[in-house]
């Protein structure tokens, strides 16, 4: 058992509400049958949106519309899904998103008018998440048994007619009633060694318009390929009683995880998914690490190669728990402090992010005691918050241009 004694100041704490989700390791212990919210990380290089619509306005059709600037009406996704399914076998017959955890969005806006100049349409960058269990019919997953909820964006149309000059309306996408894809199948395998892909091809949803005199519609095409890491080692069952688990090999290999309860557990499975960046992170957590200058600071060095873990302990403990992470000291700039790291740890209790632990340099662990489990990430101590204060408007374009570099990454 561990005893945490954090040499590490926390520089402060931030809000950040997320749900990302966990995935788990096996031990000594056998797999458990089901895994439980996998983080699937889109490839931006693979996964694309396209727009196309046509205007069929009964008196004065303006007929197709067409990119405004080359490549406009076509962008990039980014995000990731985060969905229950069954890794023990290679030919899962379901997959379970769980919709509010995980989000995918335009890494470009888009925008067309037609022919004549007369109609525009203009999409700020749009962010969804998908929901629902599809089943295996046929031997494939029909998108059209996903439902789909618009989580922000907006879409603006404007009319450059005689009669409703520039005269426009804008329409914003936060919630609202869930809609249902038009078509379109997810497909998912095992590339070998726990290494999982997620597909989904031939995504549409189709909508009309009507305004001004107008009417017409817009078909939206998506196609995604996301990957995560669920192997053997990822999940271990923790019997009641039981001093600890591993995960990942656990605190003696590089990249995993150990766990070491202070008290007796009504037992459990413990679970680690190493995410590749902050992208696997659901969207209201990306958009707290965008705001914050205290943890877009201290994880600014070590952005290139991140190292994210998310766990999960599903059973019961009696006090905190004592976390021993071993971090790689391969993927830390040449000349790196080593005694500075900390971990960065989403408290669900208080939807705060919190600073800590007790790095050893020569094992290269950290230990962190925690109550509450879901993302860690390595990060170092940084200046006091009034420090930060007056490096404010320098901060501004730090941030700006970590999360620039960070988002995109691929798996």
């Amino acid at each position: 058992m561990f005893k945490q004694t954090s040499n590490l100041r926390a520089p402060a704490r931030i809000c950040w509400r997320a749900t990302v989700a966990s995935i788990g390791l096996v031990a000594a212990c056998a797999m458990p049958a089901r895994a439980t919210e996998v983080v699937f990380t889109i490839d931006p290089a693979q996964s694309g949106h396209d727009l196309s619509a046509v205007d069929t306005s009964s008196v004065d059709p303006h007929g197709t519309y067409v990119p405004t600037s080359p490549g406009s009406m076509s962008t990039t996704l980014s995000g990731n899904f985060v969905v229950d399914f069954d890794p023990t076998t290679n030919t899962p017959t379901s997959l379970s998103f769980k919709g509010g955890q995980g989000y995918f969005r335009f890494n470009s806006s888009l925008s067309a008018h037609t022919a004549d100049g007369q109609l525009t349409i203009d999409f700020t960058p749009v962010t969804w998440d998908f929901d629902d269990t599809v089943t295996k019919t046929g031997g494939v997953f029909p998108a059209i048994q996903n439902t789909f909820t618009l989580l922000g964006g907006s879409l603006t149309r404007t009319i450059h007619t005689a009669q409703f000059p520039n005269s426009s309306i804008t329409t914003t996408f936060s919630g609202g009633a869930p809609a249902t894809p038009n078509g379109g199948q997810w497909s998912i395998a095992n590339t070998g060694a726990g290494d999982w892909t997620l597909s989904l091809v031939g995504g549409l949803y189709q909508s009309t318009y009507g305004a001004f005199g107008t009417s017409g519609s817009m078909t939206h095409s998506v196609h995604a390929v996301a990957t995560a890491h669920y192997g053997v080692g990822n999940a271990a069952a923790v019997p009641p009683a039981a001093p600890g688990a591993d995960a990942l090999g656990g605190a003696s290999t590089v990249g995993g995880v150990s766990i070491n309860f202070n008290d007796a557990t009504s037992g459990g499975t413990f679970s680690v998914q190493q995410l590749p960046n902050q992208t696997s992170l659901d969207q209201t957590a990306i958009a707290a690490a965008q705001a914050n200058p205290v943890f877009a600071l201290s994880t600014s060095t070590l952005s290139t190669s991140p190292q994210i873990w998310a766990v999960n302990y599903d059973g019961t403990i009696g006090a905190a728990a004592t976390l021993v992470f071993a971090y790689d000291p391969t993927l830390l700039p040449v000349g790196f402090d080593q005694s500075t790291l900390g971990i960065w740890h989403f408290n669900k209790l208080t939807s705060e992010w919190e600073f800590g632990g007790q790095v050893n340099t020569l094992d290269h662990t950290i230990t962190f005691q925690t109550t509450s489990f879901s993302p860690f990430q390595l990060g170092a101590a940084v200046p006091e918050p009034s420090s930060i204060a007056l490096a404010a408007c320098g901060l501004l374009g730090l941030i700006g241009y970590v999360w620039r570099r960070r988002g995109p990454a691929a798996r």
